[in-house]
């Protein structure tokens, strides 16, 4: 059965991700396979979520030398897109290998 989100918005503690349930083996999920843990905290969240922004939208309207390379726009983008969906599930994936937490218990 799919469990919805567990997670109180203000409190860390367990969501379930159900993004792609549907292509996924349905037994997996409702075992609990898929759960992520809450580990970004309001201002590390809000961080992300400026540096995001920043780091997308950077190679297109800052005119900066180093950009001109295709590599550093990529570069740029890629760790853009990956600091929004961080502040967007609130989960990171490296907190979570290093035990680390910056919100509220």
């Amino acid at each position: 059965m799919w469990r919805g989100i567990t997670a109180d918005h203000w409190v860390c503690d367990n969501i379930t991700d159900t993004g792609g349930a549907i292509a996924l083996d349905l037994w997996q999920l409702e075992q609990g396979a898929f759960e992520m843990t809450v580990n970004v905290g309001d201002i590390d969240r809000m961080i992300r979520s400026t540096l995001g922004i920043v780091l997308l939208a950077l190679p297109f309207i800052g005119g900066m030398a180093v950009f001109d390379s295709l590599l550093a726009t990529i570069l740029s983008v890629v760790v853009g897109l990956v600091m929004l969906g961080v502040a967007v599930t609130r989960s990171c994936p490296l907190y979570t290998v290093l035990g680390m937490r910056t919100c509220k218990v």
